[in-house]
């Protein structure tokens, strides 16, 4: 769970640490912020998960910091942003830029959030960007944008030298929300017609998600 956002702070330094504390009470649930790195192990495959704001590319340098730092003890550096204009469907040039760079410094999967509303999938130098992963389940209004996806990313390795040799991505259209307002139940998408829709958007070849 990430706590790098634009809202860490509203209730100030006691709703922080409450929230943290309330994190840490669930037995095997990790978390992440702008001053603290996740290390995830699964297959004697080290993760290294980097939660982080990004307002700008003056923000970019930080985060290359960490990656260079996980690079020593990961075989895979995971980046997981939040940042970014809300309600637009198109990434700004310097979110494109950031993480550009990110990819030039070694992250090997960048996700977004932040926009309330999904931006699509890139692939630079063989990495996959998501630039906004939109709401999930989403209690901030009574008709958030009802469309959005589980992403899944399987990557594999060469058992010897632990180098990634392949990667796939996996994206399952959801909707947001199943009842005629914000229920905060949130269901995978079973019209296929609607799902295409979708994943059309997140692979660019649509420019609309409706």
């Amino acid at each position: 769970m990430t706590v790098a956002n634009n809202h860490t702070f509203d209730y100030n330094e006691e709703g922080m640490n409450d929230t943290i504390k309330a994190i840490e009470s669930v037995d095997g649930l990790e978390w992440g912020g702008t001053d603290k790195d996740v290390i995830l192990e699964k297959d004697d495959v080290k993760i290294g998960l980097i939660c982080d704001t990004i307002w700008g590319e003056w923000e970019v340098d930080k985060i290359i910091e960490r990656i260079d730092r996980l690079e020593e003890s990961t075989d895979i550096q995971v980046v997981y942003f939040h940042g970014g204009e809300e309600a637009y469907h198109t990434e700004e040039y310097w979110k494109v830029q950031a993480c550009h760079e990110l990819v030039k410094a070694g992250a090997d999967l960048i996700v977004g959030a932040h926009p309330h509303v999904l931006q699509p999938l890139e692939t630079y130098r063989g990495v996959h960007i998501v630039y906004s992963i939109g709401n999930f389940c989403f209690g901030g209004n009574t008709y958030p944008e009802n469309r959005t996806v589980v992403y899944q990313e399987t990557f594999s390795f060469d058992k010897n030298t632990k180098k990634i040799v392949g990667r796939h991505e996996n994206i399952i259209p959801f909707y947001v929300f199943t009842g005629d307002t914000n229920n905060f139940q949130p269901a995978p998408i079973d019209d296929e017609f609607i799902a295409g829709q979708v994943t059309d958007f997140m692979y660019r070849k649509s420019a609309s998600l409706f």
